[in-house]
């Protein structure tokens, strides 16, 4: 984020690695600074641009009005990292934001549609002796990072303003999509590594991006 302040004052395209930002602090800087940038910015989510997904999203007319999207990544643990950032909350963001960036990228990307709310049940620690958390220095004061989780996500149409009330949060429910995220760091060997499901009120799609 630093670095993308200072460049992002100057009339140049900038290729950043995702995410921009890992924690509230700094998306506050960010969103402060956004009316004075001069650069053209590209954050690297490369998810988009997978065939599988690209495919998919190209078939999303057919299952008419999209009303729920689930993505799931059953997966194998971290890959070594030099000095393990990405197992350090503080340098990563935590797994939701370093690794799952890509997906709530792309459940905005599907439904065409910001999130609202959402809300999330994680796993911390599953992995401590595997990420060897006990041979740190300090270790009394390690975070681990998240191992497991749900979430859930409301998203509604852009832009879209209305005054709380009984007729308000009716269409409010029927005009939303609903989100859901499913992580598991330890599933080595699952079926399939990562699967994208859409349904809308005509059908249903469903997309393996990277099969194992």
């Amino acid at each position: 984020t630093p670095q993308l302040l200072c460049w992002s004052q100057h009339e140049i395209t900038i290729l950043v690695e995702k995410p921009v930002a890992i924690s509230e602090k700094q998306v506050s800087a960010l969103k402060a600074a956004e009316p004075k940038m001069k650069a053209n910015i590209w954050v690297a989510m490369e998810y988009r641009f997978i065939p599988a997904i690209n495919k998919l999203i190209q078939h999303l007319p057919e299952v008419g009005e999209i009303k729920k999207v689930t993505i799931r990544e059953n997966r194998y643990p971290f890959l070594t990292k030099i000095q393990e950032w990405n197992k350090d909350v503080d340098k990563s963001g935590d797994t939701l934001v370093e690794k799952c960036c890509h997906f709530f990228d792309l459940f905005r990307l599907i439904t065409g549609q910001e999130m609202q709310s959402c809300v999330s049940k994680v796993h911390r620690g599953l992995l401590w002796d595997h990420y060897g958390y006990e041979q740190r220095e300090l270790k009394e004061e390690v975070v681990p990072i998240i191992d497991s989780a749900y979430v859930l996500l409301d998203f509604v149409p852009k832009k879209r303003h209305e005054k709380p009330g009984p007729q308000s949060m009716r269409r409010s429910t029927e005009k939303s999509t609903l989100g859901c995220l499913e992580l598991c760091m330890f599933a080595e060997g699952s079926r399939h590594q990562e699967e994208i499901v859409v349904t809308g009120m005509k059908g249903r799609i469903e997309g393996i991006p990277l099969p194992t």
